[in-house]
């Protein structure tokens, strides 16, 4: 984590609902150290939002009917937050 934090790379991942608990933390840790931005894209590679705010993705994963769902998730900074 302390690469991330330091770097602030963007970042892809795969959501697996399985594992949803982490995926929350992970999500929140993330906001925390500065992704302002996220996409989430289907299995089929549609954006099922872009650019939004990470209260978004909790909301979409905590949808009943996503109770079992696997999506990429794609995070990144604000650049203009980067560059001071």
């Amino acid at each position: 984590m302390n690469e991330i934090k330091k770097n602030k790379p963007s970042l892809f991942f795969e959501y697996m609902s399985l594992n949803k608990i982490e995926y929350i933390d992970l999500i929140k840790t993330l906001y925390k150290i500065g992704y302002s931005e996220w996409t989430i894209i289907n299995n089929y590679g549609a954006a099922i939002f872009e650019k939004k705010h990470y209260k978004d993705v909790l909301d979409y994963i905590n949808l009943e009917k996503n109770s079992k769902i696997t999506v990429d998730i794609y995070c990144e900074t604000n650049l203009a937050m980067n560059n001071q």
